[in-house]
């Protein structure tokens, strides 16, 4: 009976999923269709959510995924053209794209990175800045950089879910895409901080250094600096910041001196573990001797 009841809604419900904007959908929200639509698609109420998965499924409606993150597999259902932003910002709520995807998604980056970077803040925490010692930050920067390990494969993507520290969502934008529906990911302002903080995800500093240079004329100095005032680092990333920018022919003699003028004691490191360092001496800054 429930056969033929599906059978008798397969082109309403085929219908259904071909109109809706979203095409990545978790077991809750296929609870949800199945309960707004059972009458219209006259539908049993022995038809469980259980049996209309597996009945989308069957019927090439929808494709079953599961992402097999260390921290907690999750299983997604996505039409046959989501793409891996969509599946990505389904799998983890209040998330936004960062680092490498927000290069390529702001054209950044000519190459589309295999590996997609999402993050969900953490928990607002009580401030606790920490006086700097030389000592420490060398030893810290000798150390190699951490990278979170909360990954799954979706394709031929890699999908890294990140744990940043809470800025109340800071330059976070939503994306209007041709080809998908629109993203969360920080804005160009945003991205050049997070990719000088934390080049690990983003290609490293000669990847890092190239997204400057592309970004050139098409960000304000003024956002940026206010971006890197509210966020308030403990280690002073205004020096690799400052580095990036002269090197990038974003030389506006304002926005150097305004980074030069945040000086601090500590001799800091473009990148953790740089084998053959060079030495700048305006910035007070170690970076890769092949960086040009």
């Amino acid at each position: 009976m429930a056969k033929a009841k599906f059978a008798k809604a397969q082109k309403a419900i085929d219908q259904h999923f071909a109109d809706s904007r979203a095409t990545v959908y978790t077991a809750s929200d296929l609870s949800r269709i199945l309960a707004e639509n059972r009458i219209e698609w006259d539908l049993a109420q022995s038809t469980n959510r259980s049996k209309f998965t597996n009945f989308l499924i069957h019927d090439g409606i929808l494709l079953k995924t599961t992402l097999n993150f260390p921290n907690r597999p999750v299983t997604v259902y996505s039409r046959e053209d989501a793409t891996v932003y969509e599946v990505a910002s389904a799998i983890l709520s209040k998330s936004y794209f960062t680092h490498s995807t927000a290069m390529f998604l702001h054209g950044l980056l000519e190459e589309e990175p295999r590996t997609t970077h999402l993050n969900r803040e953490q928990g607002r925490k009580p401030s606790k800045r920490k006086s700097l010692r030389q000592a420490a930050v060398d030893g810290a920067f000798q150390r190699p950089a951490r990278i979170s390990s909360n990954c799954a494969v979706f394709g031929e993507f890699t999908i890294r879910q990140l744990n940043g520290m809470y800025t109340a969502r800071l330059g976070v934008e939503e994306l209007e895409m041709s080809n998908s529906n629109d993203l969360s990911v920080t804005d160009t302002e945003r991205t050049l901080i997070d990719i000088a903080v934390r080049p690990a995800y983003s290609g490293g500093p000669k990847t890092v250094l190239d997204a400057y240079r592309r970004a050139a004329g098409k960000f304000s100095h003024e956002k940026l600096l206010e971006y890197l005032d509210r966020l308030d680092y403990t280690y002073p990333y205004h020096q690799a910041i400052g580095f990036y920018l002269e090197r990038s022919v974003q030389n506006s003699k304002i926005i150097l001196a305004k980074l030069e003028q945040m000086e601090t004691p500590i001799i800091f490191y473009l990148e953790h573990q740089i084998s053959e360092p060079a030495f700048s001496d305006r910035w007070q800054l170690f970076y890769p001797s092949g960086l040009a």
